[in-house]
């Protein structure tokens, strides 16, 4: 009887919390309450920007699924699909401000539909290099195309991307419910982080930061250095080039890292309950129960660190 009422009072206490948050949030001017009409999705706007040179794109929406594809014509496009109930009175706005291609919600809202569906499609022509500043409180975001800019800035709450080939000096990925699928990430600054939800990428090019606090990393192929990490989850990378020295880090989870065959590194492995696993012979070789040290390789310029709390190290060479 006692659980019961424990359970009881968590249900009352969660949706009490949840009702001040919704009051706050209004009540801060941040958002209108509304009701949706139930109805199929519709074009509420298509607007073609000709022969315009942009230096920046701002997103900043709340709650809308956003499309990058290349222009065939050359000219930015931005298309927006929205609940039929937005025709008059559409809420997200697409306007040019000061050599910015700005895509916005009018206003924070508070929709209650379960049958539409917001989803704005970007054109972006071929001469575009510039900077992407791009926030989302939910909804996801897709790349069909590949694409170069100067610097891409993501910041989604909760939403999901899925890209094909991306590349960027400065890159910065985060999201704090949803995970990240790629073909190809390059950049020459990199931070990748994700609060719940797991990171896929093909190919990684770069040195920076990649971190998930629940969730599982596997990189097919990374280039460059910096660290990995999760609190709670598995990784598996494979270090085709190590450029700088390179830290692979779990609190729960296991870790398998393998390295191209040739590859000339300083090694350092620490489990504090787990084991660690290699079939790789080790230049001066320091081996106890809880870490490995070691060097692969002639005249090792740069050191990999593998780390784990509670789960098992792997290592190869292929």
């Amino acid at each position: 009887m006692k659980t019961l009422r424990t359970i009881l009072l968590i249900i009352l206490i969660v949706g009490v919390l949840t009702i001040l948050g919704i009051l706050i949030f209004f009540l801060s001017g941040n958002g209108s309450f509304r009701f949706a009409r139930f109805g199929p999705s519709i074009t509420i706007s298509d607007q073609t920007f000709e022969s315009k040179e942009f230096s920046e794109i701002n997103i900043d929406l709340a709650s809308a699924d956003v499309v990058f594809r290349k222009s065939e014509d050359g000219d930015f496009r931005v298309i927006y699909v929205g609940p039929e109930s937005e025709k008059d009175d559409p809420q997200v706005m697409v306007s040019e401000d000061s050599g910015q291609l700005r895509i916005e919600q009018k206003r924070k809202i508070f929709v209650f539909s379960v049958v539409s569906k917001r989803e704005v499609t970007v054109y972006i022509p071929d001469s575009f290099s510039g900077r992407v500043d791009y926030k989302c409180a939910s909804g996801d975001m897709e790349m069909t195309d590949d694409f170069r800019f100067e610097e891409f800035m993501l910041k989604v709450s909760s939403g999901d991307l899925r890209c094909l080939n991306l590349s960027a000096d400065r890159l910065s990925l985060e999201t704090s419910s949803g995970d990240y699928s790629c073909r190809t990430i390059e950049a020459d600054e990199l931070t990748v982080k994700a609060t719940s939800g797991d990171i896929t990428i093909e190919k990684v090019i770069g040195t920076g930061t990649i971190k998930a606090v629940s969730g599982d990393i596997k990189i097919g192929e990374y280039t460059g250095g910096g660290s990995i990490s999760t609190t709670s989850g598995s990784i598996r990378v494979y270090a085709t080039e190590v450029s700088s020295d390179l830290s692979v880090e779990a609190i729960s989870g296991e870790i398998d890292v393998s390295v191209a065959e040739g590859t000339s590194l300083r090694l350092e492995f620490y489990v504090i309950s787990g084991e660690i696993d290699t079939d790789v012979s080790l230049d001066n070789a320091k081996i106890s129960k809880s870490s490995t040290k070691g060097t692969i390789g002639e005249n090792p310029e740069y050191r990999l660190t593998i780390k784990t709390t509670s789960g098992d190290i792997r290592f190869s060479e292929k």
